[in-house]
């Protein structure tokens, strides 16, 4: 964390802005970044162990041959599964080693994956209301 240098002083028992009564930022939240780190990576390792079942279970109901012939959405639900599935294993090996600059290129492209399925899902599922009949004989 840089230091920051902005100076908070106190009143109390002392002339005001005084430089003996003065905290740096820092030193006022000196405990709390330890705190906070240790909750992101709680959190994080908590969706780590959610989320890669329940996508891996999720990808394996959509991509049945019987879902996938009779619901076309079922590929980009598929789809969407196994994303957050590559998302998440490649977030996890960014919190081990940090060094790895392939993996800063794979998040991104899997968080704008994300949003392509979702919107792609989107129009699919507005095409169907708007014109049902034509659709169906896709």
């Amino acid at each position: 964390m840089p230091n920051v240098d902005i100076t908070v002083t106190s009143v109390a028992g002392g002339a005001p802005w005084s430089e003996q009564n003065s905290t740096t930022c820092t030193d006022l939240f000196a405990g709390v970044g330890g705190i906070y780190n240790t909750l992101l990576r709680v959190i994080f390792f908590f969706n780590l162990a959610l989320g890669v079942p329940g996508n891996l279970l999720s990808a394996i109901v959509w991509l049945r041959r019987h879902i996938i012939s009779k619901n076309t959405s079922a590929i980009y639900l598929a789809a969407l599964a196994v994303n957050d599935i590559v998302f998440l294993l490649v977030k996890c090996s960014v919190h081990v080693d940090s060094g790895w600059m392939a993996a800063t290129f794979i998040v991104g492209c899997t968080m704008l994956l994300e949003s392509l399925f979702v919107v792609a899902f989107s129009v699919e599922r507005l095409i169907a209301i708007l014109w049902p009949l034509q659709v169906s004989g896709w």
